[in-house]
């Protein structure tokens, strides 16, 4: 192994390695990244909710569909349980964040006061990596590697068909959920995804990031891999780092891209009036 090579494994493992750092083993056993993604989901659905009001039950659903419901139709799809039911922390930080909240207005006060800058460079980051390691892991992955009841597990870690959709919807599923129903508003209605009409900026990067994923990784063992058409740049630890850092550069840069639109807009709407 070069030194390029051993720089780039090493940088890897670190960055891969701190989704799983928490706050502290003994008080608050939560990780520092789902806490991150937690808040800013509740966060949005409390800004999209406005002053309306909805039932608890309700907001504890919405929250979750929106934090974790890719992966969830991702797995459903394969027939495997979704990784949030072995774990007794992810949603127990959706859901005490979503309560913090919406029922305690000095919470949502602390978060609202920081810059907006500094907020949203968080948010993005945060949800970057989240979307990210899900595409990778609960999705591509998890059709490539996985064990199939009684399905031939060589057919289905080869299909392309199953890596891409499994992959894509870990990126931008929860969003496809909440255009169908309108889980982020006050009264669900059902309708057609605003994704199928015209997709997502969320849906293209996460396919993207999908394909570039499963066509550039491999790993050193042929026990698994039977997956024709890929380029093996990369390996698996390599791959999934370039996937996070990829997935919070797109996002950042359609975040500025708004920002710069909206000076735009303002002057328009002087001219008209």
């Amino acid at each position: 192994m070069s030194k390029e090579q051993s720089l780039s494994e090493i940088t890897s493992e670190i960055i891969l390695s701190s989704p799983r750092i928490v706050w502290n083993e003994t008080y608050f056993p939560f990780e520092i990244l789902t806490t991150l993604h937690a808040i800013f989901i509740a966060y949005r659905y409390k800004n999209n909710l406005k002053e309306a009001k909805v039932p608890w039950l309700q907001g504890l659903f919405a929250v979750s569909v929106m934090g974790v419901g890719g992966s969830t139709l991702s797995n459903i799809l394969i027939g495997k349980p979704p990784g949030w039911l072995t774990s007794n922390s992810t949603m127990t930080l959706y859901w005490t964040t979503y309560l913090l909240m919406s029922y305690f207005p000095q919470f949502y006060w602390l978060i609202d006061m920081l810059p907006s800058n500094l907020l949203n460079l968080i948010f993005v980051t945060a949800d970057g990596m989240v979307r990210a390691i899900a595409i990778c892991s609960s999705g591509v992955d998890n059709v490539r590697f996985g064990s199939f009841h009684g399905i031939d597990n060589k057919s289905m870690n080869s299909s392309w068909v199953a890596i891409l959709i499994c992959g894509s919807l870990c990126g931008c599923g929860g969003g496809i959920l909440d255009s169908t129903f309108r889980i982020s508003s006050p009264t669900w209605t059902f309708s057609t995804p605003t994704a199928f009409i015209k997709p997502s900026y969320d849906m293209k990067i996460s396919f993207f990031i999908a394909l570039f994923y499963a066509l550039t990784t491999t790993t050193s063992s042929d026990e698994y891999i039977d997956t024709r058409f890929t380029i093996p740049l990369f390996s698996i630890n390599q791959g999934r780092t370039l996937a996070i850092f990829g997935m919070i550069i797109l996002k950042l840069a359609k975040m500025i891209d708004f920002k710069e639109k909206i000076p735009e807009q303002e002057k328009a709407k002087m001219k008209e009036n």
